[in-house]
């Protein structure tokens, strides 16, 4: 899953604050691979999260279930536009 966000001018503190405890929480939720978080190097109010998942069903059960609103609710708070994709990986490469 891919989330392409920006944020409100001088909201990044607070941002990166909510992705921590995003991510202590996600890292114990059933299906949860990985995730990513990177801040684009044109615009630093430009962000990519990245999460990826054994299968689309894991992140939809964690998506629909208790308590997701309000533990993404302060991340949330920091962005101003946002547009979520949806992707299966098809083909990897590692070196």
């Amino acid at each position: 899953m891919v989330h392409l966000v920006r944020l409100h001018e001088g909201a990044e503190a607070r941002f990166l604050e909510a992705y921590e405890q995003v991510g202590r929480q996600i890292t114990t939720v059933q299906g949860h691979l990985s995730g990513q978080l990177c801040q684009s190097t044109e615009d630093p109010l430009q962000w990519i999260i990245t999460s990826e998942w054994q299968a689309p069903e894991h992140y939809f059960a964690w998506l629909e279930g208790d308590g997701h609103r309000e533990l993404v609710a302060p991340m949330h708070a920091c962005v101003q536009e946002s547009r979520s994709f949806r992707f299966t990986v098809r083909r990897e490469t590692a070196s």
